[in-house]
């Protein structure tokens, strides 16, 4: 883990099943050291990659076992949290939390499951800057548990589109009032079984409305947990550093793969101002808008947690599984429950 006032990542990190933690926190008495803005901030092409490794043992059945297998896949988690602070993600970064796989001496597999992805400015006056080509994926193999990813924004807005995201900047020290735009691929093509998505910021004087969180008009938002799957004849290929190659997305039939839990929320940070009274405030709403939908398969979980209102103007559907509404009493902080 790296804890520091202003954390760099310019050179690409390979670790496999492991763990990637890149925070800003507030140093007391360095503030004024030096004049670069505090935050994250990830360089163009770099590459971080905690995917699970690819182990073969059937094919050295004689030989003794020496060191771990790896297969699940690892974090990689950015978060800024002092005031005015920035998240920033270049060009052609791309974040690797996928599982891998182990089949031992006996012929048995071992499906690595996904790892976890974070991206959280919960900063007061913060800001969250991607470039062109972020790329993500935290898949399953073989139908074992997908990956997780969080992200925290000032505001947040769902709609239909290329991607899971697009090059943006969200800054409120910069330009109060800026939404980070998400598609809804994101809840479908990159392996994640959980997700939760956080609205931090406050409602700007001027805004159009009071909304924070956002699901567009006429969005379909389809939350299914793809994976990888292994290819027929992958037990006779040697040991490797990850999957590439030897596997291939896939969705596999409902029966077989695990249900999403879908989690959004509209809550100021606990260091932000909270004003006394639910319906009068700058505190925003989550909204859905005419016609948008949100489903899982059998048996999955959508939250929704605000602190002023939430409007539902679509459908939220999770056969035998639960949906769940929460509005926060000012006084409980950032907590839902």
């Amino acid at each position: 883990d790296i804890n520091a006032a202003r954390v760099d990542i310019l050179s690409s990190i390979t670790d496999p099943a492991g763990t990637l933690s890149f925070q800003n926190v507030f140093n007391l008495g360095s503030a004024s050291t030096t004049p670069d803005r505090p935050g994250v901030y990830v360089g163009d092409g770099v590459s971080l990659d905690v995917r699970g490794q690819w182990t073969n043992d059937l094919l050295a059945a004689s030989l003794p076992a020496t060191a771990q297998t790896w297969q699940n896949g690892g974090s990689i988690s950015f978060g800024v949290a002092s005031p005015g602070a920035l998240l920033s993600l270049g060009n052609d970064v791309t974040l690797h939390a996928s599982g891998g796989a182990w089949i031992n001496a006996k012929g048995a597999l071992v499906a690595g499951t996904g790892g976890s992805i974070a991206m959280n400015d919960g900063a007061v006056n913060g800001g969250l800057d991607v470039g062109n080509n972020l790329a993500i994926d935290a898949f399953g193999v073989d139908g074992a548990a997908g990956g997780s990813f969080s992200l925290t924004a000032p505001r947040v807005e769902i709609s239909t589109g290329g991607g899971w995201t697009t090059a943006q900047q969200v800054d409120d020290s910069l330009a109060a009032g800026g939404v980070f735009h998400l598609y809804s691929n994101l809840f479908s093509h990159y392996g994640f079984e959980k997700i939760n998505l956080s609205a931090s910021g406050l409602v700007v004087p001027g805004a159009p409305n009071t909304n924070v969180l956002s699901i567009d008009a006429g969005t379909a938002i389809d939350a299914t947990v793809s994976s990888l799957m292994l290819s027929p004849q992958v037990s006779l290929r040697p040991s490797a550093a990850n999957l590439d190659g030897l596997a291939s997305q896939t969705i596999l039939a409902p029966y077989l793969r695990p249900a999403a839990s879908v989690t959004l929320s509209a809550l100021p940070p606990a260091s932000g101002s909270q004003p006394a009274q639910i319906g009068t405030t700058t505190v925003g709403d989550v909204f859905m808008g005419t016609g948008a939908s949100l489903t899982t398969d059998a048996g999955g979980s959508i939250a929704i947690a605000s602190l002023d209102s939430i409007v539902i103007d679509g459908a939220l559907r999770a056969p035998g599984g639960s949906v769940a509404l929460h509005i926060v009493p000012p006084d409980a902080g950032t907590s839902p429950y």
